[in-house]
């Protein structure tokens, strides 16, 4: 009988990677675990190796084709958790990985509710003045988050 919706499924690549063990993570890839199994709130394993700036275990899961998009119940991506991290390399390799650069906006979203309405015009600008100082597309994202993160909710009347 498979879980209900919402429900986690087979959670030991998971666990694995959280301990961060490594024999554990080869062993379950090896015997086809799904790569892309998630905790009750959708959480899965390449969300946890990501959020460890474990590069090495992040492209074992990206081998093992798990999904470079996947989005838990709070809208929080590998992507956004590797700008949340800083981690350059982590976000390049997501991006190789096939990342839909339209799932870039999870950067971005969780500042746009409520009194942020207004970042996303500021946030543009912000992204289209660095572009056009050179910056690349991965540094723009995490310019954007790092601003995103530091500037205060406005104040509404």
């Amino acid at each position: 009988m498979p879980p209900a919706a919402g429900a986690a499924g087979d959670t030991r690549l998971i666990d694995a990677v959280k301990s961060a063990n490594g024999p554990a993570i080869r062993l379950l890839l090896r015997d086809h675990v799904d790569v892309n199994a998630a905790e009750a709130d959708g959480t899965t394993a390449l969300h946890w190796a990501v959020r460890a700036s474990d590069l090495g275990t992040v492209k074992q899961l990206l081998d093992a084709q798990a999904d470079v998009n996947a989005s838990n119940r709070y809208a929080v991506t590998p992507l956004s958790v590797a700008a949340t991290n800083g981690n350059e390399e982590m976000i390049a390799t997501l991006v190789a990985a096939g990342l839909v650069l339209a799932n870039a906006w999870s950067l971005v979203r969780p500042h746009v509710r409520g009194p942020r309405v207004g970042w996303t015009l500021a946030s543009v600008a912000l992204a289209a003045a660095l572009s056009l100082a050179g910056a690349t597309p991965v540094r723009v994202l995490l310019a954007l988050a790092i601003w995103g993160a530091l500037t205060p909710p406005r104040r509404t009347p």
